[in-house]
C-alpha cells in the first residue's frame, strides 16, 4: 500500500513539474510576442505582396548603418581616375616590374598603376552581411561561378575568396569568407535573384 502512494506521489509531482514547464514556456512565449509588437520588432510580412517583402529585405539594414553623404554637383570637365598604390614585389638583381620597365626604341617608359584593380573586369560583388559576426562585408561572383566551386577563381581574386573545407562534400572548396571572423558564407544565398550585383 505504501509503495502505491509513493509512486502516486512522485506521478503527481512529475505532472505538476511539467505542467509548470508548459505554463511557463507559454507565457514565456507570449510576453515576448507581446514586447515584439510593441516595440515594432516584427513586421507583419505575411500582409506584404512578395514585391514588398523582398524591397524591404534587399538593403534596408545597410542604408541605416551606413552614414549618408551629401552630393555636391559640380561642374568638372574630366574628373581624374582614381588609382591606389600597392607596394611593388622585390625581385631579384635590381629588375623593375613589367608595368616599370623602360623601352629603348622611344627612350621613354610608361608606368601602369598596379593597383587598378586587376580584377576589377572579371569579379561582381554585393554588399552583404556576416551570417556569424553580422560584419558588413562583399560577397564575390564570377561567370561560371557555381555554389560549391571546385575549381579555382580568376587570379587574383579578392581576399575573401579563401579555399575552405566542406564535410559534406569531403573536399575543399572556394567560398565568400568573412575575413573578420573566417566563417565561410552561404554560397546558395549569391545565387538568389533579389541580391544586387555591382560591376566595380
Amino acid at each position: 500500500m505504501n509503495e502505491l502512494k509513493a509512486h502516486q506521489l512522485v506521478l503527481i509531482f512529475l505532472c505538476a513539474a511539467i505542467g509548470t514547464l508548459v505554463s511557463f514556456m507559454f507565457f514565456t512565449t507570449i510576453q515576448a510576442l507581446c514586447f515584439g509588437l510593441i516595440t515594432g520588432v516584427f513586421t507583419y510580412s505575411f500582409l506584404l505582396s512578395r514585391e514588398e517583402r523582398e524591397s524591404n529585405i534587399k538593403f534596408s539594414d545597410f542604408e541605416q548603418a551606413m552614414p549618408r553623404e551629401e552630393v555636391v554637383e559640380q561642374n568638372r570637365p574630366n574628373p581624374a581616375p582614381l588609382v591606389t598604390e600597392v607596394a611593388q614585389p622585390v625581385l631579384p638583381g635590381g629588375a623593375k616590374p613589367i608595368g616599370q620597365a623602360t623601352s629603348n626604341q622611344s627612350g621613354q617608359g610608361e608606368v601602369v598603376a598596379p593597383g587598378a584593380a586587376a580584377h576589377a573586369s572579371v569579379y561582381k560583388r554585393s554588399l552583404t552581411r556576416c551570417w556569424k559576426c553580422s560584419d558588413e562585408m562583399y560577397v564575390y561572383t564570377w561567370d561560371g561561378h557555381h555554389p560549391w566551386q571546385l575549381q579555382p577563381p580568376p587570379q587574383p581574386a579578392p581576399d575573401s575568396l579563401q579555399l575552405k573545407w566542406s564535410n559534406a562534400l569531403n573536399a575543399k572548396y572556394w567560398a565568400n569568407t568573412c575575413l573578420k571572423c573566417g566563417s565561410p558564407q552561404a554560397d546558395d544565398l549569391l545565387f538568389d535573384e533579389r541580391v544586387a550585383w555591382e560591376a566595380f
